[in-house]
């Protein structure tokens, strides 16, 4: 959710800018009086690796991550 879908477009750019090929699923909705005065509240799915050198599900969930926090740096 976020507290201005007018930014769906920035985050939309950012969101393609760390993926390349399949993109994990996403939606958005836009929210007055999202909790804490957060901007965005992403919600995601993740999967755990079942062999340690499987990094694409962890790398996956650290990329949702860094495109928040690129979208709403100050």
């Amino acid at each position: 959710m976020m507290d201005n879908i007018s930014q769906w477009s920035a985050f939309n750019q950012v969101y393609l800018s760390y993926f390349s090929g399949p993109k994990p699923a996403r939606s958005a909705f836009g929210a007055n009086g999202l909790a804490l005065n957060a901007q965005l509240e992403l919600e995601c799915w993740a999967r755990f690796p079942k062999e340690p050198d499987e990094k694409n599900a962890i790398s996956s969930l650290n990329r949702l991550l860094e495109i928040a926090e690129a979208l709403f740096q100050s």
